[in-house]
């Protein structure tokens, strides 16, 4: 993975060196520098192999390095091969955990912990691989001992690798039981790596382009490290005064007051950035560029110095600014903009102008070069939707000075939209006072509208005298036309409108989409206004007769009976206007007829 990011980087760098320019290539005699990977302890993993050489049969890994945080950083922290407790193993046959040294580099020194648990002829051996895929032992335990103790060793000649191994240390012929386990173990790893490789380093971009420069300047730089320890930091110098430092993320970790690798090849084995020089902070004149790299051991390469001129006369502000058309709102997205360039003097000519167009929404294209010897025109603008946007442009000279504080700004108005218009809802039997539309443009706005009528059938429109009401938002306006007087029939209405642009809208319908019609009917046949509703009424009865009154009486046999009443409202009050008319019915007992009297 390590491999294959740095690939990536360097290739980005190549080409942004080959897209700019190459300014500068170069590679220093680094003198030989060491570094230290802390490895399981620390709370820091393990950059290892395991290999098991019988295939995974036998052997098996075992690794936990980072305990929770809080916790004693070596509390249960272990790198271990185990045996798999059955059957047996052939003898030399053996399980190992390796750290490797990266290309160009190699291990001066191993310290770390390590214990054992050892039967039948397993044996925990600790060596190194001086290159040719040997095994150089400088300890080794053939006994159980489960009690950490630590180890150290150092080797005059730096070593490609190096290894813990788990094996049965019997004759190839011969083999190891494994009923009971055996199992070595290791942790709190400091391996010294010694890096001889040099850098190579290189600095290019705009600060290197030739000419004079003036201003902001970017710059590019790469470096590479693909044989050592990998690039660590970026210097940019000018005048062997820092301009730029760039740290690139490399795995470490502080312990003790010292930063060790926490991978054995810990930074990337090429890098790549951009940086802005400040040309404002020297001088008029020559100056020297330089960068260097340096990697995890400290080794340091650098480009050659390289000689920069620097103007510091920006442009004054562009004259006499005109937009072809005028600045009102338009329905063509075509804005052409020239000026005048100020008297340069003895100052280098002016060489092209900054332009940026801003707009609603967060609209920004970002600043353009728009580049050109003594340039006074920018033609052919447009903007990316109906509004109002605004063109801010200042000068460039050849030397690259420019002052984005000296800019013009110029209004951009946009609209090729029409605005929406419709009557407002109503009824076609009602007839209003005034005839009413809303026009509403959230552009350039309404700016104009009229309304007219003609009778159902007829062909000529009739205009009505027209005011244009403003809301105080001014993207709405009210179109007002009195109602004209109407004979009987049915009428149709029309609204135009236009916006401040010239974008025109019609229409004949109200905002829920019906057509703004109104029908005038006779008064014969005007419908018949419905009565109000019928207040609650109350009805009182009493029957009279002879010397008694009541709600039920008993009267003899052909007496007569008196019914009266009154007819009232819920309040008592009587009601005028109404008949009250009672239908007596006599009960069926009373209209038999008596017996016959016997003869």
């Amino acid at each position: 993975m390590v491999g294959a990011r740095g690939s990536r980087i360097r290739s980005v760098a190549l080409g942004a060196l080959l897209a700019l320019s190459i300014l500068l290539l170069g590679a220093s005699e680094a003198d030989a520098g060491k570094y230290a990977v802390a490895q399981c302890g620390w709370y820091v993993g393990a950059d290892a192999s395991w290999a098991d050489t019988t295939g995974g049969a036998k052997f098996r890994p075992d690794a936990w390095c980072v305990p929770p945080a809080g916790q004693d950083p070596f509390d249960g922290a272990h790198m271990k091969s185990f045996t798999r407790n059955a059957g047996t193993v052939s003898g030399t046959r053996f399980a190992r955990w390796r750290w490797a040294a990266p290309p160009g580099t190699g291990i001066t020194q191993v310290r770390g912990t390590w214990w054992q648990a050892l039967h039948d002829g397993m044996e925990q051996r600790l060596g190194v691989d001086p290159g040719n895929g040997g095994f150089e032992v400088f300890a080794g335990a053939a006994s159980t001992n489960v009690a950490p103790r630590e180890f150290v060793a150092g080797f005059a000649t730096p070593k490609a690798a190096f290894e813990d191994r788990l094996l049965c240390a019997k004759a190839e012929a011969k083999w190891c039981a494994l009923d009971a386990t055996s199992w070595s173990g290791l942790r709190a790893l400091t391996i010294t790596v010694q890096d001889d490789a040099g850098l190579w380093a290189s600095i290019a971009g705009e600060i290197g382009a030739g000419g004079w420069r003036r201003g902001v300047q970017g710059a590019a730089f790469a470096a590479g490290d693909s044989a050592g320890s990998g690039v660590r930091f970026g210097e940019t110098t000018v005048d062997g005064g820092r301009v730029d430092l760039t740290e690139y993320p490399c795995a470490k970790a502080l312990i003790g007051s010292e930063w060790r690798a926490t991978l054995m090849q810990p930074c990337p084995p090429s890098a790549s950035g951009q940086t802005a020089i400040d040309t404002r902070r020297f001088s008029d004149g020559t100056h020297l560029l330089r960068h260097c790299a340096t990697d995890f051991a400290g080794n340091v390469g650098c480009t050659p110095s390289w000689p920069i001129h620097m103007d510091n006369n920006p442009p004054a502000q562009p004259r006499n600014p005109t937009l072809a058309g005028g600045d009102a709102w338009r329905r063509v997205n075509d804005f052409d903009f020239t000026w005048v360039n100020p008297d340069q003097g003895p100052a280098s000519p002016i060489a092209g102008a900054y332009w940026r167009i801003v707009g609603p929404a967060g609209f920004d294209t970002g600043v353009k070069l728009a580049a050109g010897q003594n340039l006074a025109t920018l033609l052919d603008r447009s903007v990316p939707r109906p509004g109002l946007f605004a063109l801010h442009l200042w000068l460039r000279d050849e030397a690259g000075n420019d002052a984005p504080a000296s800019a013009i700004e110029v209004p951009l108005r946009f609209d090729d939209v029409s605005p929406e218009l419709a009557f407002e809802a109503g009824d076609a039997l009602q007839i209003p006072d005034r005839i009413r539309a809303v026009i509403e443009d959230l552009h350039s706005g309404p700016a104009s509208g009229a309304v007219f009528y003609r009778r159902l059938n007829a062909a000529e429109w009739i205009d009505l005298p027209t005011r244009v009401e403003a809301d105080p938002g001014g993207a709405k306006a009210t179109l007002v036309a009195r109602t004209p007087e109407l004979e009987p029939g049915t009428y149709v209405f029309r609204a135009d409108g236009a916006d401040r642009a010239g974008n025109a809208v019609s229409t004949t319908l109200r905002a829920d989409g019906t057509e703004m019609a109104i029908r005038k009917v006779p008064p014969a046949v005007a419908p018949k206004r419905a009565l109000p509703p019928r207040a609650k009424s109350r009805l009182f009865a009493r029957l009279r007769g002879g010397h008694g009154r009541g709600d039920s009486l008993t009267i003899p046999f052909g007496a007569p009976a008196l019914l009266s009443g009154r007819l009232t409202r819920a309040d008592g009050a009587g009601v005028a206007g109404r008949e009250l008319r009672v239908t007596a019915r006599p009960s069926r007992a009373l209209s038999r007829r008596p017996p016959a009297r016997p003869p």
